[in-house]
């Protein structure tokens, strides 16, 4: 419970996750009639740099007490991680068609997902640990 409730930073992110989740499922439920990937794709970044933005505050990242190094490797793939995520978020401005469109809705939905597990894992091993 202190690592998802303990104070509003914790509170907040694990409201973008679980908001995440939900948002995602109902896409994929109502993915045979919808007509505008675009604006989700564009509603999928602005959540998934929030997510970010809120995670790095929860952890402190960039500060002394961070709880994932600035060098570390995996401070490293995350980066990667969502650098990736801008590339599809300006691809989704390049490529205009529907299908493209919902190929990087899933594409930013796995990015979006994957390093959310590697924080999480990370953050409760590292409560194991302490």
């Amino acid at each position: 419970m202190k690592l998802y409730f303990s104070n509003l930073s914790n509170i907040i992110s694990t409201v973008l996750i679980l908001g995440f989740g939900v948002f995602f499922c109902i896409v994929y439920a109502k993915r045979g009639n919808i007509s505008h990937w675009g604006l989700l794709v564009a509603c999928l970044f602005f959540l998934g740099l929030l997510m970010s933005i809120m995670s790095g505050m929860k952890d402190n990242i960039s500060t002394a007490t961070a709880l994932i190094p600035a060098g570390s490797w995996l401070m490293t793939v995350l980066s990667v991680l969502g650098a990736l995520g801008f590339v599809i978020a300006i691809a989704a401005l390049i490529f205009r068609k529907q299908n493209v469109w919902q190929f990087e809705f899933y594409l930013l939905s796995a990015v979006i997902l994957l390093k959310t597990v590697m924080v999480e894992l990370y953050r409760i091993l590292q409560l194991l640990h302490a």
